[in-house]
């Protein structure tokens, strides 16, 4: 920045000429200007870091998701807290308190419902996560009572059931056994089989299966 002892236009020493003077005040405007949208950058940046770390790495769209998962569920905390845990562990948060039953409880009183039901992404993770839970049970209950796995028709054709209109609309053999085989990975399913001619008695064949942690609350949920 030249000096105000000197005129910029060159016309000598002392006081700048009205054109210099008016160059560095608009100068001066500018580089406060700068500073001004620096500041409110960094404390925009500030605010969002605490209110990660306050929802546990979870976005605005992620705690409307959890906030109504819960709603959708009956009020119950633990399936929220499901869908919250995911949720983290996908935004990759690397604290070591991940999201509980109290986390949901204060969000639950922190965001309106309303306003939470106007985010159409987080109204669509809610309702496919509630549908996957139902799945998830409806399908270890089969294998309980029947003994088998469900087909992956069965499995895709129950969820397009629990999730109504939103669900994906595929006709394809190859594309809904992908779907499905996606499904099973992402919930922990495996297929497995018994040996022709072994011969387990029944504490054996369950010691085998895997069973996934469900909330047992919700176990009859896919009646609904």
């Amino acid at each position: 920045m030249a000096s105000l002892a000197a005129c910029l236009c060159g016309a000598g020493a002392g006081s700048p000429c009205l054109s210099c003077q008016a160059r560095l005040v608009a100068e001066l405007r500018g580089n406060l200007a700068e500073k001004r949208r620096e500041i409110k950058q960094l404390s925009g940046q500030r605010l969002r870091v605490q209110k990660q770390l306050k929802h546990r790495g979870l976005g605005p769209v992620g705690v409307n998701a959890v906030v109504l998962a819960y709603w959708y569920s009956g009020k119950r905390q633990k399936i929220a807290a499901m869908l919250a845990r995911q949720l983290a562990l996908r935004c990759k948060w690397s604290g070591q308190n991940l999201p509980d039953a109290a986390f949901v409880q204060n969000l639950v009183g922190e965001v309106d419902i309303s306003a939470a039901k106007a985010c159409a992404t987080a109204e669509r993770c809610a309702r496919c996560f509630i549908a996957s839970v139902c799945l998830a049970v409806w399908i270890r209950k089969r294998n309980i009572a029947h003994g088998v796995a469900p087909s992956a028709q069965d499995v895709f054709r129950t969820y397009q059931r629990l999730l109504g209109a939103a669900a994906p609309r595929l006709t394809c053999k190859r594309s809904i056994h992908a779907w499905v085989k996606r499904w099973r990975k992402r919930w922990g399913f495996r297929r497995g089989q018994l040996r022709l001619r072994e011969d387990l008695d029944a504490m054996s064949i369950r010691a085998k299966a895997q069973p996934v942690q469900l909330c047992e609350s919700f176990d009859s949920a896919e009646s609904r």
